[in-house]
């Protein structure tokens, strides 16, 4: 409605499937490892910029809660962080 789409702060959920190994980064240990899903928010802001408002910069945080029993000690809920997303707007 007031002709800046995709232009400010941003709410939005993600979802995914996680890849969780077990505890020390010894490359030559057989690390136990297993495979869970997560859903998360983020939430950020963005801008357009340019002559043709088509270049995309967007900075963010979020957080997604793994869901699953078998965690190897990791904790079920992981930060993320979007320092900088960059692309083109159309």
């Amino acid at each position: 409605p007031q002709g800046a789409a995709l232009t400010g702060f941003y709410l939005g959920g993600q979802a995914g499937i996680y890849k969780v190994e077990a505890g020390n980064n010894n490359v030559d240990s057989n690390e136990e490892s297993s495979t869970t899903f997560g859903l998360g928010v983020d939430i950020g802001y963005a801008w357009l910029l340019g002559p043709g408002r088509s270049f995309y910069v967007g900075l963010g945080i979020g957080v997604v809660r793994l869901f699953s029993d078998d965690l190897h000690g990791a904790s079920g809920t992981v930060p993320t962080a979007r320092l900088v997303n960059i692309g083109i707007a159309f």
